[in-house]
Formats: structure tokens, C-alpha cells, sequence
């Protein structure tokens, strides 16, 4: 085996193959500026191959292949049973092109063979090295192999040459490794997207960002050691940088890159992302349709909302099982979506939208377009987070928020810049703002209750207890929060059985609630409550402009639908 680690010829190496992964990103992905996240080229025609029962060394490196190969065109989609909770098939057969049963998946390195230089090899005496690997990956266009892989890859009929061994490098340990890469790598990597798998475990994304050239470093900004490394690469990202798979601790990785105006996007097991960000454009027409305001009285109105809908790999692996429900569609439900999506998987957001009833409403997860907690983030950086989440409202259809960490400034930024947005529900932690408020714009918000329950035993009390002490004087809002991690529509049903008989009790759709809170601030400005068209004609104070296009009271100009116009 021939073993080229002189840094001379290491640097000749990445130069060329960066040259070649640069001329095939500029082919095969496309992310200009504003746009959340890149979207693939269309794909036609897949290679598919079963990796189920595969060892992690086998799955890594086949994922690895398959984001250099996809980078230009989509042509690999790999299965796993074992992360498909839906169904090993489900998406696969919902694909749009012509799909080849690969038997032996080892054969891909042999088909492929001329869209890789090489193998990286990790050590694994070192874990870290195996994200390091990932982001060689991407920039020098070699395979992420295990030592013993390397044997295998490296002789006929593979014959894949060895680009660079990691364990030559005798790190002390990770911190040392993702230094290195830092210095080695970082330079020659998207400075957009930056991610974290943990070593040995992840390796589903792991075509997404070897395809993007996304630097790849398992480290926690609670660790004081791993801290300097993280700071200096989100210095160097953008306002609206994304920051993809997972964190060791959930508030304190994403609070930590919201300080740096990134988004988070869970996805550390989501699957054939070069794949699925290559599907046809989410259709307009399939949009989602502003359900009619309820007529306001002194009642009880409740929407339940399904959480994690944010989380990217929850789309592909969990909300399929929520959705297939015999329950869906009986009563209101409000399902947290990701407007990403709509450059991730449009496909997928386009399977939700085609199926859906009308007690189906879509709210966004935590925070808008990505996962920030605005108490976190620089006021101006949350102002650009917040028009971008408008420009993806607009092309989801999406109307309403859940929002963790708000604050009342990142509440009134929301108002001024999000006029699609009908209303926000707030995660009830230290700083939201809680009860029914009212912001910029005439925006209204009220905190989630409970807001992360796994039971209805622990939605019923609150919200009886919310009622003993409701005066009627004014309408009451509650918006219960249900971690779709646990549970699922039968812990809502069992709410919803249990007060659909009370008559002061309305169950609504998320974007209802908003509605009705409008309606009962009678100093609301800004947008309107969106009327049901059900043909050409206008609500009071709106005004026709245009077949099918309206000016709502407040000047803001809709589809028939309601939905704001560019």
C-alpha cells in the first residue's frame, strides 16, 4: 500500500481534489445567498443499496462515497432497517426515479471508483478522528476508512490508494485532532455550515457534509478544553451559519452557537440528505390554507401542538409513525414543522402538506427557519434570523411559531419583521414572556402549557387549573405542548375526550388561536386575520387587486388563501 503523509504532497493533493470538489458543488448544489440550507441537483436514476446489519466502519465509509458521488448529481441511496423507524422502504418508494437493487453495497467503491481519490484512515484509538476523516473527506474527495476497511478498500478489486492515514499523526487525543483539522482544513470548508456527530455513533449525515465540505468536530461548549476550538470556528461563520447533526447538551450547544447568530438543525441521524435535498421544489399550489377565525366569545380556546417537528431526522424517522394515526384528522392538532425543509426535503414537507386534513395545522419548532434561543442572540443577528424566517413562512405557507428562549425585544423583532407570522407559542422558561401578550405589529404570544408534557395527566390539571382561576371576563388561550419523542395523538385524544363536552371549551387549530387572540386586543395593528376565500370574492376591508390576489385591512398584500404575496 502506498502511504503518502509528506505534508508537500498532502497539500498538492487537497489543492487538486478541493479544485474538483469546488467545480462539482458549483454543478451539483446550489446555495446562493439567503437560503437556509444548499439544495442538491435533481436526481433521475438511484443506485440502491441495503446497509442493514453492516458494522459501523462499512456504513461510514459507504455514506462517505455516497457524498462524494452525490455532490454532482444524486445517484446513491442507501436503506438502513436499523434507523427507519417508518419503514426501511417508506421514502424510497416515494421517490421519483428509476432505482437499482444493489446486492452487495461493497460493489458501490468499485462503480465509483473514479469519483474518489482515495481513502482517509482514522484511528481508532482516537475517536475524534473519525469526524476529522469526515471532513477530509469533503475537501481532499477521499472515503473516511477504519484501518482494518483500509485492507479491504486498498486491494483488488477496489484498489483504492491510501490519500491520508490519521494515525500517523499520533494525536494525543480528539481536542488535538480537531485542532489539526482546523488548521489543516478549515480553510478549504464551507464556512456556512459547520457540524457535530459523535465519534462512533453517527454516520447518517455524513454524506450531507462531506458533499457541502462542512467541517466536522464532536465539541462541547460546556467543556472549557473544547471551547477555544468551537469559539474560533463560529467567529468565522456568517449571521444565519448552520450548524447540523447534534450537541452533547441541547441548551448549551445551541445557546452557545445563537451567540454566534448560527442555527441549529437536528439531524445527526437523518439519511440520504444528498438525496432528498435534490427533490422537486415544493409545490405552491400545496400549500397550506389559513383555517377561518373562530367567532370570539368569553370561552376556553386550546390548540394542541405536537413538538419536534424541527428536528430534521424526526420528519424522516418519527412524525411518519405520528402521522399514519387513525386518530389524525378527528380533532385540531397543530404538528411543529421545520420551514427548511423546503430546501432539505421538499419532498418530504410536500408528503405532509398532500395528506393532510383539515385539523391539520403547521407551526414552526423552535425558533423560526432554525433552532435559536433569541435570549442568546445578538439583537441584530435576530433581526436577520427573523427576515429570513419570513422569506421561509412565505414559501411554506407556514403562519404561527413555537419559540424557545424568547424574550419581549426578539418578541417585537418577531412582529416587525415576520408580518406572515399570525402568532407565536412560547417554551415557558426563564425569560419568555408569558400569559397572552401582544408586540409590534399586533403580534400576540402565550406561553406553551405544560410545554414539554409526555402525558395527558400532565396536560389536564394545568389546564383545569388555568380555567378555576379564569375570571370570564376575557377569552382564555392554552397552548399545551406534547413531546412527540413519547407520545403520541393518543395522549391528545384523551385531552381532547375529556373537555370537548364543556362548553366553554373550543379546540382549534394553532393558527385559530392566533386569530381569536387578535380578535379579542382590540388595539391590534399589523396583519389581520386571514379570511376564508372559497372563491373570488373579498371579507370586509379587504380589497381585490388581482384575480385570486387581495389587500388585507392593514395593507398587506395576499393570496386567496391569505398567505402573504411577494
Amino acid at each position: 500500500m502506498a502511504l503518502h503523509t509528506g505534508t508537500a504532497l498532502l497539500a498538492l493533493l487537497s489543492g487538486l481534489a478541493l479544485d474538483a470538489a469546488t467545480c462539482a458543488s458549483a454543478q451539483g448544489i446550489s446555495w446562493p445567498a439567503g437560503q437556509a440550507l444548499p439544495r442538491f441537483a435533481p436526481y433521475t436514476a438511484l443506485d440502491v443499496a441495503d446497509l442493514s446489519g453492516l458494522p459501523f466502519e462499512r456504513k461510514a465509509a459507504l455514506t462517505t462515497l455516497q457524498g462524494l458521488v452525490n455532490r454532482t448529481t444524486p445517484r446513491i441511496y442507501l436503506l438502513d432497517a436499523q434507523q427507519a423507524g417508518e419503514g426501511k422502504n417508506f421514502w424510497t418508494d416515494k421517490l421519483k426515479a428509476a432505482k437499482t437493487s444493489i446486492a452487495d453495497p461493497m460493489s458501490l467503491f468499485v462503480k465509483y471508483r473514479s469519483e474518489t481519490v482515495g481513502l482517509c484512515i482514522y484511528d481508532p484509538a482516537v475517536k475524534g478522528t473519525i469526524d476529522v476523516a469526515v471532513t477530509a473527506a469533503g475537501v481532499l474527495g477521499c472515503v473516511a476508512s477504519s484501518p482494518a476497511l483500509a485492507q479491504i478498500l486498498s486491494a483488488a478489486p477496489y484498489s483504492l490508494p491510501i490519500t491520508l492515514d490519521l494515525r500517523t499523526r499520533a494525536f494525543a487525543d480528539d481536542r488535538a485532532a480537531f485542532a489539526w483539522a482546523k488548521t489543516e482544513f478549515w480553510s478549504r470548508c464551507t464556512h456556512r455550515m459547520l457540524a457535530g456527530l459523535k465519534p462512533g455513533v453517527h454516520y447518517c449525515l455524513m454524506d450531507y457534509l462531506v458533499a457541502n465540505r462542512a467541517f466536522c468536530a464532536w465539541l462541547a461548549p460546556e467543556d472549557s478544553l473544547d471551547r477555544p476550538i468551537l469559539t474560533s470556528l463560529l467567529r468565522d461563520m456568517p449571521v444565519n451559519g448552520v450548524y447540523l447533526g447534534w450537541w452533547a447538551g441541547e441548551t448549551s450547544g445551541v445557546g452557545y452557537a445563537s451567540g454566534y447568530g448560527v442555527m441549529t438543525f437536528a439531524s445527526d441521524w437523518f439519511a440520504n440528505a444528498t438525496v432528498h435535498g435534490g427533490g422537486s421544489p415544493l409545490e405552491a399550489g400545496n400549500l397550506p390554507e389559513t383555517a377561518a377565525a373562530p367567532k370570539l366569545a368569553n370561552k376556553c380556546y386550546i390548540a394542541l401542538i405536537l413538538s419536534d417537528g424541527d428536528n430534521l431526522q424526526e420528519q424522516e424517522h418519527l412524525f411518519p409513525i405520528r402521522w399514519r394515526s387513525p386518530l389524525r384528522g378527528t380533532f385540531p392538532v397543530s404538528w411543529t414543522q421545520s420551514p427548511a425543509m423546503a430546501d432539505f426535503a421538499p419532498a418530504m414537507l410536500e408528503y405532509y402538506y398532500s395528506t393532510r386534513t383539515a385539523n391539520d395545522c403547521f407551526i414552526t419548532g423552535p425558533s423560526g427557519v432554525g433552532y435559536v434561543l433569541p435570549e442568546k442572540t445578538p439583537s441584530g443577528a435576530f433581526v436577520d434570523f427573523a427576515r429570513m424566517t419570513e422569506a421561509y413562512l412565505k414559501r411554506t405557507g407556514i403562519r404561527g411559531a413555537t419559540v424557545w428562549g424568547n424574550s419581549g425585544p426578539a418578541s417585537d423583532a418577531l412582529g416587525q419583521y415576520c408580518p406572515s407570522l399570525l402568532g407565536v407559542v412560547n417554551k415557558q422558561d426563564v425569560v419568555a414572556p408569558r400569559g397572552a401578550r401582544y408586540w409590534t405589529g399586533g403580534l400576540p404570544s402565550v406561553e406553551m402549557a405544560p410545554d414539554y408534557a409526555s402525558f395527558a395527566s400532565q396536560i389536564l390539571p394545568e389546564i383545569r387549573g388555568r380555567m378555576g382561576s379564569w375570571t370570564r371576563s376575557r377569552p382564555l388561550f392554552i397552548a399545551p405542548q406534547l413531546n412527540a419523542n413519547v407520545a403520541g395523538l393518543e395522549e391528545f385524544k384523551i385531552v381532547y375526550d375529556s373537555l370537548k363536552s364543556n362548553p366553554e371549551v373550543v379546540f382549534v387549530r394553532a393558527d385559530q388561536l392566533f386569530q381569536a387572540m387578535r380578535a379579542a386586543n382590540p388595539g391590534t395593528i399589523g396583519l389581520a386575520p386571514a379570511p376564508a376565500f372559497k372563491g373570488p370574492k373579498q371579507g370586509a376591508g379587504w380589497i381585490r387587486v388581482a384575480d385570486g390576489a387581495f389587500v388585507s385591512p392593514a395593507g398587506i398584500p395576499v393570496d386567496m388563501r391569505g398567505r402573504n404575496l411577494p
